[in-house]
């Protein structure tokens, strides 16, 4: 089961919560879909079966993205309070924590990602009448390949980490990790860069290990059939789990810790060692 970490609360997805709860955590308004805490980069989105009589029809696409519909019942939906939060999520870099209701107070941790982009429609408002619908594009899931049509983006299923680090240098590696798309990229432009730079990232940090394990610092156990050193990337914090990944919050450790920080008793302190580790290793990367 996937983690969100946070200095709030530790979501895990797939798990419910009383909504109360998470507000308890993270702040927000109690009520209604897209919840904005004050003083905070977190944004709080919940979806359900209730939506669909609004004529919202929430859910994964064949492209990969998650469509999500903005807020507002009655007439044109309006870039104001949290439409206008999700629209500038990426400017901001704001980290969007998606919910699912399921049943009466209880909601399901679908997981973080980031907004994308979004589109506009017409359709009718809660009284009938037509009007402009905003529907946001999430990138829930988007580091799921499986999750993808194969006919929509054929080449994400293809080796990137192997492709990404082709003879380059360990700095270009990391350039590559954190460059963004551009504000004026199209969806299928961010859906790329979310995996050319998911792509990056794992190869940035297994360069970065240089054989080595990040956590026990014990050489890999063994090499690939390509002949280099087998280490897995590991997410130290994602607090936008789905969202892209950045060179300080993964790891390359060796399979026994992979599974010792995920299923050992002393997982979580052996996690807390490894991010210390990788944080004074990236501040050497920027100094």
């Amino acid at each position: 089961m996937t983690s969100t970490l946070s200095t709030k609360m530790e979501l895990f997805v797939g798990k419910e919560y009383r909504r109360r709860e998470v507000h308890d955590a993270f702040g927000g308004q109690r009520q209604g879909g897209i919840s904005t805490p004050a003083n905070s980069t977190e944004i709080l989105i919940f979806t359900g079966a209730s939506g669909e009589q609004y004529g919202y029809q929430d859910g994964p696409q064949p492209d990969g993205l998650y469509w999500y519909t903005g807020e507002g019942q009655i007439g044109d939906m309006e870039f104001i309070r949290g439409n206008a939060r999700l629209r500038d999520a990426i400017a901001n870099r704001d980290r969007i924590l998606v919910f699912e209701q399921t049943r009466k107070s209880y909601v399901r941790f679908k997981g973080g990602t980031e907004c994308l982009g979004f589109h506009e429609k017409h359709g009718p408002d809660l009284e009938g009448n037509g009007r402009r619908i905003i529907v946001f594009h999430l990138g829930l899931g988007l580091d799921s390949p499986a999750s993808i049509a194969p006919d929509v983006v054929p080449d994400l299923r293809q080796d990137r980490v192997s492709r990404a680090a082709a003879p380059v240098s360990l700095e270009e590696l990391r350039r590559r990790a954190l460059q963004e798309a551009p504000a004026s990229a199209t969806p299928a432009q961010r859906i790329q860069n979310v995996y050319t730079r998911s792509a990056s990232v794992k190869a940035y940090v297994l360069k970065r290990a240089d054989g080595t394990c990040e956590s026990c610092l014990i050489p890999a156990p063994f090499t690939r059939i390509d002949g280099t050193p087998y280490l897995e990337p590991h997410h130290i914090r994602r607090l936008a789990d789905g969202g892209p990944d950045h060179p300080s919050s993964v790891a390359a450790i060796c399979p026994t810790c992979h599974r010792r920080v995920h299923h050992g008793a002393d997982g979580n302190e052996v996690n807390r060692r490894l991010a210390e580790r990788v944080a004074t290793l990236e501040k050497r990367a920027v100094d």
